[in-house]
């Protein structure tokens, strides 16, 4: 955790860099989405990303990538830059990571099937016990 953690902080630093490149003419939603969500989100297909994270995470990036001044909702923000394709809201990278990343092992073959089922039952056994 404390490693994503000053991933969020290093890109958080970055942000005033973003808007330079704003200011001559670049777009900061494009810049952010090549540099900034991956650098956030990179190993969560492996440990995954809490709420609380994603949330300071989602507003780093909203941040960065809207026009400087304060008081925009992350939301909006990401909503409006993103549209329907959901490539610069870390919440997609961080939702389609893990499952792609186990489609990868199960197609490449990183592990016996049978293995890799067993891993699959006992993580959902886990997760439906936690939620009940």
């Amino acid at each position: 955790m404390r490693f994503l953690r000053k991933r969020i902080d290093k890109f958080r630093s970055k942000i005033p860099r973003i808007h330079a490149l704003r200011k001559n003419g670049l777009r900061a939603a494009l810049v952010t989405r090549a540099a900034g969500t991956p650098s956030i989100t990179y190993g969560v297909e492996t440990c995954g990303m809490s709420d609380s994270h994603l949330d300071v995470a989602r507003s780093v990036v909203a941040r960065a990538a809207a026009p400087e001044g304060g008081g925009k909702d992350p939301n909006l923000v990401l909503l409006t830059l993103d549209g329907a394709a959901g490539t610069l809201d870390p919440a997609f990278d961080a939702h389609v990571l893990p499952i792609q990343r186990w489609a990868q092992a199960v197609f490449e073959g990183w592990q016996p099937h049978d293995n890799l089922r067993i891993s699959f039952n006992h993580a959902a056994q886990k997760v439906s016990s936690i939620s009940r």
